[in-house]
Parts: structure tokens; sequence; C-alpha cells
């Protein structure tokens, strides 16, 4: 608007005032409608820019690989893990680790990317009836992460849509580069988290671990960040529903200063479930009340 007034007053066009006033509302009513979103694109429009630009594909490939794995095999994993270790076997952790690496590269082996990640055995199949396929199978395995001598285990797979991203990358008739590529990537890590955490089936069953593509010249960088997220679990709190207590009984409260120990004061009273279904929550230590400043004075 104001480009277009000053245009007109260096062109020496000699409006009038009711003129002028007419050009301001018409701009000003221009700005207004177009901040309102009313000129922006249409449904249809927008479903063909995201359509020419691949937009859709890692959406719906994390809808697919939720709809027909996880909600699936996760409801069931702890009655596998339960089987497992039945058999005298610990795991370092009862969930899925899922690896999302950002260069969509997935080898049909963790050995492949790191020594130090070496298969173990498989747990118990699950077999369901799915879409006219009888007994169904679904295998997730179990892997140990050797570190500084210290051995770890967890269940552990590749995310394989992504296995499909990259095959599609080759494909010239995809329209996929290295740069789309990782940029569907990181939308199907945001859009599978969504779907994960909104699902009650899945909460607290399963670990996303984004992996980052510039670690060349670390032959350990895979071991390295599972052992990270494995021992990350271990300070975590699982909160479960609050159990009644008979009113002579009490939480027990230190005379002063902090509550040292808190995850076994907690321990005492809820018990902790690594599969629970409430959310998982991070606690910094509280201070006892009895610790406050108590009041000295005569007034």
């Amino acid at each position: 608007m104001c480009a277009i007034f000053l245009m007109l007053m260096l062109g020496g066009v000699s409006l009038s005032h009711e003129q002028w006033s007419t050009m301001a509302i018409v701009c000003a009513g221009y700005l207004l409608i177009n901040s309102l979103g009313l000129l922006g694109p249409t449904p249809v429009e927008i479903s063909e820019i995201c359509e020419a630009k691949k937009m859709n594909v890692a959406h719906g490939l994390a809808w697919s690989f939720y709809i027909g794995y996880l909600k699936l095999i996760l409801p069931d994993l702890q009655n596998k893990i339960n089987k497992y270790s039945s058999t005298g076997a610990r795991l370092s952790s009862p969930r899925l680790h899922i690896l999302l690496p950002l260069n969509a590269v997935v080898p049909s082996k963790p050995e492949e990317e790191d020594t130090n990640v070496v298969f173990h055995e498989n747990l118990p199949e699950l077999e369901l009836d799915i879409a006219g396929v009888r007994k169904r199978s679904y295998k997730n395995s179990v892997y140990k992460i050797t570190q500084n001598n210290k051995t770890f285990s967890c269940v552990l797979e590749y995310a394989t849509p992504l296995r499909t991203l990259y095959l599609m990358s080759q494909e010239s008739s995809a329209g996929f580069g290295e740069r789309e590529r990782k940029q569907q990537v990181l939308l199907f890590y945001r859009t599978l988290s969504q779907i994960l955490e909104n699902s009650l089936e899945c909460r607290n069953r399963y670990r996303l671990l984004l992996l980052d593509d510039e670690h060349t010249g670390d032959p350990h960088y895979l071991s390295r960040e599972i052992i990270q997220h494995l021992k990350q679990q271990d300070g975590e709190i699982h909160m479960d529903p609050i159990q009644e207590e008979s009113p002579n009984e009490a939480f027990p409260v230190p005379e002063e200063g902090q509550i040292r120990n808190f995850r076994g004061a907690l321990s005492a009273t809820f018990p902790e479930d690594q599969m629970s279904r409430e959310p998982t929550l991070m606690f910094s230590l509280p201070q006892s009340l009895r610790s406050e400043p108590q009041e000295t004075t005569d007034y």
C-alpha cells in the first residue's frame, strides 16, 4: 500500500480526497482478508501440493507401521517377555527399541553397523489371523550390547518403513533426493511419536531411537546410543494408581532436609511396574515439609 501511494505521488497523479480514501480502504481490506486466510489455497489445492511434493508418504508409512504392526505386537510384548524370562533370562528393559536412522539406511543385521551389538535369540512368536493369512507370525529379536566389559540386553529392531523410503530415493520416478528423504524420515518420526503417545495400548512399551547419520568414523556409535537410552530408563519413575492405606499407616517423612532416597520411598508404597499404562514422568527431588523455616518469635 505504501509502495502504491509513493508511486502515485512521485508520478504526479492528482487524486481527490475520496479517491485516496477508497484506495486506502481497498488495500486495508485486502490485507485483512489475506491475513484471515480467506485467500489461501482450497483443500483440493493443498492435496495437490502435498501429492506433488511427496509430503504424504511418511505420514502414510507411519500410520501403516502402527496399524499393521506396532498395535498388534506391543500390547502382547509383556506376555512374550514373561515367557522369555521364565527360562532364567533377563532383559535390561522391557520395551521394544525401534531404531530410526536419519539416512534411512536399514541394514539386514545390526551387527553390520556395530560389532558390539550381537543377536541373542528371538522372543516367543505371536500368531494372528490377518487379512486372510492364517497364523501369520510376528517375531521380535533380543540383542546383547557390550560396552566396557558390561553387557546389556533388549528387544531391538529397525523401523522397516525407512527401508521403503530409502529404496524410493533410489528410484528416479519417485522424485526423492537425499534432502527430501531426510525430511521424510523426520516427518515419519514425528508422526509415529504422536500416534504412539496417544495410544493406550502402546504406552510405555516402546522407545524410539533417532540416530544421527553424521557419525562416520565411529564404529560403535550404535551401541553407545542404545546403552545411553537403557541407562536413562533406569532413572525413570513410572507412576501407578495410588494404593489406599489404613489410617494407622503413614508415609515416612524425614525429620529435616531433602528426601535422600526418593525412588526407594516411592517403591515402598507404590510398586514400580515397567509396563504400566500410565505416562512416564520424571521428578526432581522434593523438599520435605518439615524442613521449612519455623516461627520462633512471640508474635
